[in-house]
Order: C-alpha cells, then structure tokens, then sequence
C-alpha cells in the first residue's frame, strides 16, 4: 500500500508521501483486519435480509432504497 502526495513540490511531496507510506504500512495489518470485519459483517446483513431465491433472481444486486 503506498500513498502518494501531490501538489507541494516535489520535496514536500516526496517526503511527505513516504512517511506517509510508513506509518500506513505500519498498521497495515489493523487496517486490513478492520476492513475485513466491516465487509464481513455488510454481507451478513445483505444475506440474512434475502433468501436464495431473491439472490438467485439478482434482488441482492439492486440498490436498496
């Protein structure tokens, strides 16, 4: 995972963006584990709501309002 900087100049940019890129890959792990959790729990919720049929007929796919 990389981040990037634009617009400062280049040195601002450049220092910023690998500092930047450090302390991300820093907490790399928590960030992934957090997203995982939040996608896990978002499709949980999407199929506990639908049975087989409605996913099968592409309910699940169309926006809920």
């Amino acid at each position: 995972m990389a981040v990037k900087l634009v617009g400062y100049g280049w040195l601002i940019d450049f220092l910023t963006s690998k500092v930047a890129t450090w302390i991300v890959g820093l907490f790399r792990d928590k960030i992934i584990t957090d997203l995982q959790f939040k996608y896990d729990h978002y499709i949980s919720g999407l199929l506990d709501t639908y049975d087989l049929d409605e996913i099968l007929e592409g309910k699940l796919l169309r926006l809920r309002v």
